[in-house]
């Protein structure tokens, strides 16, 4: 039945009829048979393929990685930005101010 599942349905009725003649099965019993093969193997998902993977040429720094992975995730997010207040007259401000986003 699993062969039968992984064929295309074109091809799938072109074999039936011998099949379910050669298993001395009738034509619905097969059909049902290879529906529920089908359905267990989308249950499953896919097959995934990796090919040979070539190492980067320079060292990576994993952490710098995912800090700007996460910043590349969440600039388009829709909220509030926190950002440092400006400083102004020569006084260094070090606190830090909420930004709202207009659309």
């Amino acid at each position: 039945m699993e062969a039968l599942a992984r064929k295309d349905f074109t091809e799938y009725d072109r074999l039936r009829v011998p099949v379910a003649e050669t298993l001395g099965i009738r034509l619905g019993t097969l059909d049902d048979k290879v529906e529920a093969a089908r359905e267990a193997r989308s249950s499953q998902g896919s097959a995934i393929v990796v090919e040979d993977i070539e190492p980067w040429a320079e060292p990576v720094h994993g952490a710098a990685l995912l800090d700007e992975m996460s910043k590349a995730m969440t600039a388009h997010e829709n909220r509030p930005i926190i950002a440092p207040a400006a400083s102004y007259s020569g006084v260094n401000r070090s606190s830090t101010c909420k930004l709202h986003q207009t659309k």
